[in-house]
């Protein structure tokens, strides 16, 4: 497959990326807030220049509800184009303006999961749940997830790429009760991107011995919604493979692009270029009626998915 300017684009920022964590780990003992606020400062500064330009990016803030409850602190958030400009600079995020939001780390470690995993089911909660359709139900308005420069964890045998998924897997139902709830994306720049995939096998159509390429198996399991984490990491010896922040990028612009239609050219663009080109999942099942309401459910089961990529009964959410 041929490589296009995308992906060397992506690379470019890897670099850039790899460069100012070295400059920045310099002094970050001695100044960790700093430190800190140099690494959000990069991540916004890509978002800023990777996302459509009328959803603003910003930093440091809360979110608020309809109610008045807010979250705990973000280090980055993107703001819809209808977010009033008089409120812009209030660190107090009005949620139904804030389209994603995201942790950032210079250096992720292990201890860092259990309470990223806790955050992101209670931004979740600010927003009241969705009903009537299959993504609408599956997926909060907001996104949230966390990006990294780099990690902790030390490189094995097989990389490292999988030992982060590991402990992923041991944290990713900290505080959660419906897969809505869940951490969507961590990014780490110098090493891979972990994407939630949510994948619905229900309706006429599913073979019982076939779900999600023999990962669901057992015969029993006739339905339900297959959720789990892609590990896709960067293959230096195949330039066309993809990139972890291309990942990161081609993930945002589709989820956005469910939420506002005038971004499917261009996300679509991304798909079609394999900016993402997958990984490795290791998903589990839930059960359909612990996921759906009666109705979506029901229809689910009568007419199956449609596998119209933007429909909001597409199999893939």
């Amino acid at each position: 497959m041929q490589s296009n300017e995308l992906y060397e684009f992506m690379n470019q920022l890897k670099t850039q990326l790899t460069s100012e964590y070295r400059r920045i780990q310099i002094r970050a003992k001695e100044d960790p807030g700093t430190a800190g606020d140099e690494g959000e400062n990069n991540w916004a500064e890509l978002l800023r220049s990777w996302l459509p330009s009328n959803y603003q990016v910003v930093t440091k803030g809360r979110i608020i509800n309809h109610t008045g409850e807010a979250s705990p602190q973000v280090d980055v958030l993107v703001l819809h184009p209808a977010y009033p400009r008089h409120l812009m600079e209030k660190k107090y995020y009005l949620a139904g303006g804030v389209v994603a939001a995201f942790e950032c780390k210079l250096t992720l470690k292990t201890a860092h999961l259990k309470k990223i995993f806790s955050n992101a089911s209670k931004i979740k909660r600010l927003y009241k749940p969705r009903t009537g359709t299959p993504y609408h139900e599956l997926h909060q308005p907001i996104i949230y997830g966390v990006l990294a420069h780099s990690h902790s964890w030390k490189k094995g045998k097989e990389g490292c790429a999988f030992t982060i998924l590991r402990s992923i897997l041991k944290n990713q139902y900290q505080d959660i009760e419906h897969p809505r709830e869940m951490l969507d994306i961590i990014a780490i720049a110098d090493t891979a991107t972990y994407k939630l995939n949510k994948e619905v096998l229900i309706g006429p159509s599913i073979p019982e011995q076939e779900f999600q390429n023999g990962f669901f198996s057992d015969s029993d399991l006739t339905d339900g919604v297959g959720v789990g984490y892609t590990c896709g990491w960067d293959e230096s010896s195949k330039p066309w493979y993809g990139t972890t922040l291309g990942r990161l990028v081609c993930y945002l612009m589709e989820r956005m692009a469910y939420e506002d239609p005038s971004l499917r050219p261009m996300a679509e663009f991304y798909v079609m270029s394999d900016l993402d080109t997958g990984g490795i999942s290791c998903p589990d099942l839930w059960k359909s009626d612990a996921v759906f309401t009666d109705h979506v459910l029901n229809e689910l089961r009568t007419v199956g998915t449609d596998e119209n990529k933007w429909s909001l009964r597409s199999t893939h959410y």
